[in-house]
């Protein structure tokens, strides 16, 4: 897995040890790679991160990068510009946008039928 397309959780846990004169403690981290996926991504702050850069493609789409690392990316389904629906992934998480706001559909083909309905 790429490192963009990762969520670094560090875990701290302090230690404490019987030093031979006297007491210390020492700090562990533990690294745990979690990405971004349509169960979590509206409560994970990595995946909820303020954008830190985004560009326009060739496609009048979106992609960039949150403050956190995690990719992200918006672009339309259609070719038609008489058509707004575009699809937003940010990295295993995705859902879609039309004129009428935001909704969940598991394919390209499902939201344009959710589309359609709603126009």
């Amino acid at each position: 897995m790429k490192l963009a397309k990762q969520i670094v959780i560090v875990f701290l846990f302090m230690v404490v040890a019987n030093l031979a004169h006297g007491q210390g403690s020492a700090a562990t981290s533990v690294t745990v790679k979690i990405d971004c996926n349509n169960r979590n991504f509206e409560t994970s702050v990595q995946c909820t991160a303020p954008v830190d850069w985004f560009l326009g493609d060739r496609e009048n789409g979106f992609y960039g990068q949150l403050t956190s690392g995690v990719t992200f990316r918006q672009g339309p389904i259609l070719s038609d510009r008489g058509v707004f629906l575009h699809k937003i992934t940010i990295e295993d998480a995705f859902w879609y946008l039309d004129e009428k706001g935001s909704f969940f559909a598991e394919s390209n083909l499902q939201a344009l039928s959710v589309h359609v309905t709603r126009i």
